[in-house]
């Protein structure tokens, strides 16, 4: 299910290249004119475990679709 109000990050160490976004009440989040080449991508949000996707490439003019999946967190007293 989609996470509204999650924390994406991009990282792009070649490039030294980071920018966040923050997904929408829909779960739905966007980055604009980013320069193609390998990206990690970072998805968080409160109560739930942070998710690393590496090795995401991005080619020249694609509109790439990323669904990750958040899982529950732990509960901390």
């Amino acid at each position: 299910a989609a996470v509204p109000n999650a924390m994406v990050t991009i990282v792009s160490a070649e490039q030294q290249l980071t920018r966040s976004a923050n997904s929408d009440t829909t779960g739905y989040f966007n980055f604009l004119a980013v320069p193609s080449g390998t990206y990690e991508v970072t998805t968080s949000a409160e109560g739930f475990d942070k998710q690393v996707q590496k090795g995401v490439r991005l080619t020249l003019g694609e509109n790439l679709r990323l669904d990750p999946s958040l899982k529950v967190g732990s509960v901390q007293s």
